[in-house]
């Protein structure tokens, strides 16, 4: 009995460790460039370019050929007019779903969710 109860433990003591672990993106550019890509470690459809001066922000799409592609997002209520000079964007991620991804604008706070559409399509929308 006590080693049942010694395993539960370990076991529910384990799980969020492993969980926290796999839930980080995947960044390939440095801290002051302007261009970065940000890949979930977990699902492959989360993958983005941002232009972190203007926010511009890209999804790899991909063929059933194997073709890849980058593939401009859409945002509601912003403008890259907005944004001339120095970085002003940064994307966060984590989790395993759509609702875990957000853009922000570093200066202000403004922030926008990935959203899914009905028919799938990916977007983002701005929060409140």
């Amino acid at each position: 009995m006590r080693k049942i109860i010694l395993t539960t433990m370990f076991t529910l003591l384990l799980f969020p460790m492993m969980a926290i672990e796999y839930n980080q993106a995947v960044k390939t550019a440095a801290p002051d460039g302007r261009f970065e890509i940000v890949q979930s470690e977990i699902i492959r459809k989360n993958t983005f370019k941002i232009d972190k001066c203007t926010g511009r922000i890209w999804m790899l799409c991909s063929s059933n050929a194997g073709v890849s592609w980058w593939s401009e997002m859409y945002r509601e209520d912003y403008s890259q007019e907005d944004y001339k000079n120095g970085i002003n964007f940064q994307i966060f991620m984590g989790g395993m779903m759509a609702r875990d991804c957000f853009v922000m604008d570093v200066n202000n706070g403004k922030t926008w969710m990935l959203t899914e559409s009905d028919t799938g399509i990916l977007r983002w929308r701005k929060m409140d």
